[in-house]
């Protein structure tokens, strides 16, 4: 709550939050941030000018993480991201700007199939209005449209996009929401590892939906293991290591859109045995 009403009042604005972390969108004049640093944290070097998102980081620091472990930035991304692909998927931050982007990428790439997340970020009006020029510019998937709740307005919008649950969906409401969706995400983190994910697959495959295997911003440790479900979802968003400054040892790594596995890369469970990537995929396939 400190940190999210301290960057608020610098204009930023929460978007997702997680257990270890917020992603917020950053103010319009953010190159107007300054801070010169007071080397009260160990993440802030005494007399160091930071701009930007580092001055307010190295702020928050300085004031309210002295002695303690410091606030970092994971990564920065603009409001299109994951986008170093064949198929792009589109994170709607700022009403207007997403839709040039589509444009921008459309004309760009005409044969890419494109994916919005719109993170809750639509309103039933303004899909309504803007949902064929979507269709023409290759967008294939809408995830999660509305905010949680307003699901039921889907079933009024006529198009040929599907529409995605990701924040709707959830272990006991599973049969309640479907009827409005097509796709549901499926994410390892959010349903509790492996055993639990396939069970959902499985319910998912009878309810005939397809699946969008997702994750968070992760290392090669939680991307691996969701690549041994890969082969029963339709549609892949797994570039959490991506945005990594740095990942374990001989982890993941992409390549013009696509996921690269190394065989030396092991799983380790610092408590147990190693595990093998051959191992690993071998219980689950």
């Amino acid at each position: 709550r400190m940190m999210i009403m301290f960057f608020e009042k610098k204009g930023y604005k929460p978007l997702v939050m997680d257990t270890d972390g917020v992603n917020f969108s950053t103010p319009d004049d953010i190159d107007s941030h300054n801070y010169v640093g007071r080397g009260l944290n160990e993440l802030v070097e005494l007399g160091k000018e930071y701009n930007g998102i580092s001055a307010d980081v190295a702020e928050f620091n300085d004031i309210f993480m002295r002695n303690e472990m410091g606030l970092d930035i994971d990564y920065t991304a603009p409001a299109c991201i994951n986008v170093s692909r064949k198929n792009y998927i589109i994170k709607i931050l700022k009403k207007g700007y997403t839709f040039r982007n589509i444009k921008f990428i459309n004309k760009k790439c005409p044969k890419s199939k494109i994916i919005i997340d719109a993170n809750e970020g639509l309103n039933f009006i303004l899909l309504k209005k803007i949902i064929k020029n979507l269709e023409k510019l290759n967008v294939i998937i809408i995830e999660q449209p509305f905010k949680y709740g307003l699901d039921y307005q889907l079933k009024n919008i006529k198009t040929k996009i599907l529409f995605c649950a990701d924040e709707s969906f959830h272990i006991k409401n599973k049969n309640k929401i479907l009827k409005y969706y097509q796709v549901v995400n499926i994410k390892l983190d959010k349903f509790g590892g492996l055993n639990k994910s396939l069970e959902i697959i499985k319910f998912l495959k009878k309810k005939n939906k397809k699946i969008l295997l997702g994750c968070m911003v992760s290392s090669s440790l939680s991307i691996v293991p969701a690549l041994t479900i890969a082969k029963y979802c339709k549609y892949l968003d797994l570039d959490g290591a991506y945005f990594l400054k740095k990942d374990f040892k001989n982890g993941i790594s992409y390549k013009k859109g696509n996921l690269f596995l190394n065989k030396k890369f092991i799983w380790l469970n610092k408590k147990g045995p190693q595990e093998s990537l051959e191992g690993l995929f071998k219980k689950i396939n």
